[in-house]
């Protein structure tokens, strides 16, 4: 089963906005901040892993100057995009 870590930022939204009985704000506030971080970290990691799982694991790779092309597109277009942010 995969996880939707979609799931895991919108649980973040939810500590982060809507105030609960939980008697502590600060520690509510900061499993938001933690959750939130998580679900990039995780988000951009599973968009990079299938590739890097073949380059890491396979003794023959079909086609590797596409493949080593595509990883490097793939995390410029993450570091792009953060550094937007």
């Amino acid at each position: 089963m995969s996880f939707n870590w979609d799931d895991y930022l919108f649980l973040a939204q939810e500590l982060a906005t809507h105030p609960s009985n939980f008697p502590n704000q600060e520690a509510r506030l900061r499993s938001a901040i933690s959750r939130a971080y998580y679900s990039a970290f995780c988000k951009a990691r599973d968009f990079l892993r299938d590739d890097r799982r073949c380059a890491d694991y396979d003794d023959v790779i079909r086609d590797l100057p596409f493949l080593a092309n595509k990883a490097l597109g793939r995390a410029q277009d993450i570091v792009s995009t953060l550094d937007k942010i």
